[in-house]
């Protein structure tokens, strides 16, 4: 449920390329994947909720669209444009294999 809302409310501020609060939004959804660790029994990529592998694809598409988009970048403001670097730095540390074979299924399905 929780993942659902951080879906939601990260997908709502890319269409508007709030790459600041996209970042808060990245960093509460690792938070939820912790916790939900912490109850789980083994951390297995097969028992990672659905919702935070689409919230990686709507990142890791967002990220590519702004990466085409030079102009678009460049009108970023300073913050957006710390946070936007940022995160894209982050999303390619956490895009494992096994990771991006997840998101990759969930395209083709």
């Amino acid at each position: 449920e929780a993942f659902l809302k951080t879906h939601k409310d990260l997908k709502n501020q890319l269409n508007i390329s709030d790459w600041n609060s996209a970042t808060e939004s990245y960093n509460s959804l690792n938070n939820l994947l912790s916790k939900y660790f912490t109850t789980a029994e083994s951390k297995n990529v097969d028992k990672i909720p659905v919702y935070y592998f689409k919230c990686l694809k709507l990142l890791q598409d967002a990220i590519g669209v702004l990466l085409g988009d030079k102009p678009a970048q460049k009108k970023l403001s300073k913050t957006n444009g710390k946070s936007f670097n940022a995160l894209r730095a982050r999303m390619k540390k956490l895009l494992t294999p096994e990771y991006q074979e997840r998101i990759d299924s969930l395209e083709s399905a």
